[in-house]
């Protein structure tokens, strides 16, 4: 699974986020990313006001703010889903 944070220098609330992620386990193979969009025009065109915005994989898991059951939560579940699809189990 990968985790990507949208962010940007300066934004306190992209750092609490960041610090949220930083702070979950178990969640093995969980990959994590972050990209500041300051530099990159489309980006900033897209996620400007948005900010931070979490994506799992290519989709939005959350904006501006989260909460660490919110977001284990929805990791838990994707992962659960990421086991079921190899093996074959429906959910």
């Amino acid at each position: 699974m990968k985790l990507t944070l949208l962010t940007r220098k300066g934004c306190h609330l992209c750092d609490d986020m960041k610090t949220l992620i930083i702070k979950l386990e178990n969640y093995e193979g969980l990959e994590f990313k972050e990209i500041d969009i300051s530099g990159n025009i489309k980006l900033l065109q897209l996620w400007d006001t948005e900010i931070p915005v979490l994506l799992l994989g290519e989709k939005i898991i959350a904006r501006h703010r989260t909460s660490k059951d919110a977001l284990e939560k929805v990791l838990t579940a994707a992962l659960a889903n990421e086991t079921n699809a190899e093996t074959g189990i429906p959910t």
